[in-house]
């Protein structure tokens, strides 16, 4: 299981073969159909969840997502109730997210829709708290600093609350709103520096945001 998804993970970051049918037709070889099952299994066989199978488990679940939202299909998840009541902030919006992908591109119906946009506000109601900063000062200017002091308590934290921010303002706001745009982006930069200690995945965040920004 952990073979198939750190194959599922250089697939995601390299172009992979392709390999010829029955029918004659060249498709990309794919380690895509064993994440699903280990995603079945551990959904048919809970006494199987040690603490690596669902570690294995959860990040099969992100690739099936993330795959899903790349290719514009439906992913192949089904959620049970001991998935929601078990799992952590993250896995649970993860989740949700992939219950969002499947409405994208699978029925798009309308109790469907309000059924998410109701959860997500659930979402939003319980858990806004868990990306609240433990402590959030501005930039003194008068002692000539430019990003503020940004401290979260956790690496989850930090690595969502980049992105949350990185996804909040499109290409299009840039030009409507620079200023705000500013501010994203030394607000991304104080979160990754200002922290207990430099961590790697929030400064490459950081990077990204100011390079996006110099575009």
């Amino acid at each position: 299981m952990a073979a198939a998804i750190i194959l599922r993970q250089y697939e995601e970051m390299e172009e992979g073969g392709t390999e010829t049918r029955g029918d004659g037709r060249q498709l990309p070889v794919s380690s895509l159909a064993i994440t699903h099952k280990i995603i079945d299994s551990m959904i048919s066989s809970p006494l199987a969840r040690s603490s690596l199978a669902t570690a294995v488990y959860w990040i099969a679940i992100r690739q099936e997502v993330y795959d899903a939202l790349m290719r514009k299909r439906a992913p192949c998840v089904a959620f049970t109730p001991e998935d929601w009541a078990n799992a952590t902030v993250a896995n649970i919006i993860i989740m949700h997210a992939g219950e969002v992908t499947k409405w994208c591109w699978g029925d798009r119906s309308l109790s469907e829709y309000e059924r998410l946009k109701l959860h997500q506000q659930q979402l939003i109601s319980d858990y806004s708290s868990h990306f609240l900063p433990i402590l959030q000062k501005p930039a003194n200017k008068s002692k000539c600093e430019i990003f503020l002091t940004v401290w979260y308590t956790t690496d989850s934290q930090v690595t969502g609350v980049q992105h949350l921010e990185e996804s909040s303002t499109p290409r299009a706001a840039h030009r409507k709103a620079k200023a705000q745009v500013r501010s994203i982006v030394l607000n991304l930069r104080g979160i990754a520096v200002d922290n207990f200690s430099n961590r790697m995945p929030a400064l490459v965040n950081a990077v990204i945001s100011i390079i996006l920004y110099g575009e």
